[in-house]
């Protein structure tokens, strides 16, 4: 009977760490989902859509571009704005 009693007891101590763990966990997954969500987004914006809101998330400078008052001084193609 006292090793029942002990076997409780130990495990009430334990519990308020395994809740904390337990929150963690869940709160991980839901942060891991909604990365995996928002990648797809992207992805059907990119393959399927292509509707250019894939490449307005990340625009890629080039050497080629120039600041918009710089323009007409600029040699060579420019991007039209």
């Amino acid at each position: 009977m006292a090793e029942r009693l002990a076997a409780a007891d130990r495990a009430a101590k334990r519990e308020p760490a395994y809740a904390l763990v337990e929150r963690a966990f869940y709160l991980a997954f839901l942060f891991f989902a909604l990365i995996l969500m928002h990648l797809a987004a992207g992805l059907f914006h990119a393959l399927i859509r292509r509707d250019g809101v894939f490449d307005a998330m990340g625009p890629t400078l080039t050497h080629d571009e120039v600041a918009p008052a710089d323009w007409q001084k600029a040699p060579g193609p420019v991007r039209s704005r």
